[in-house]
């Protein structure tokens, strides 16, 4: 497309190229598997303990298990962003057979 004056005008430029994609598609990933485990980690260990101090009181009030929601919430996340970590950099080496 041209303008009056005969200059090119493009309606838009690609800024990123294959690699950046690639790059944000694999974190993008990462942190959702990241988000998603912690989740149900947390969902699990909430529920467990709700019902263990409904029981171990005898009936249901708001106490400190609900502060430990928040806390199980960001172990799990940033202790499986560490072992990500650990598994990029270290990768299992396969064994060759030598015969």
């Amino acid at each position: 497309m041209k303008s009056k004056a005969g200059h090119k005008m493009y309606l838009f430029t690609v800024q990123y190229g294959c690699t950046e994609i690639r790059q944000f598609c694999g974190k993008f990933i990462t942190v959702a598997y990241r988000l998603l485990i912690a989740s149900a980690l947390t969902y699990v260990c909430a529920t467990w303990a709700i019902k263990w101090t409904c029981t171990q009181r005898g009936y249901k009030a708001y106490g400190g298990e609900y502060f430990v929601i928040p806390v199980v919430f960001y172990t799990a996340y940033k202790g499986l962003g560490f072992l990500h970590r650990v598994l990029k950099k270290h990768p299992d080496k396969q064994v060759r057979d030598d015969r």
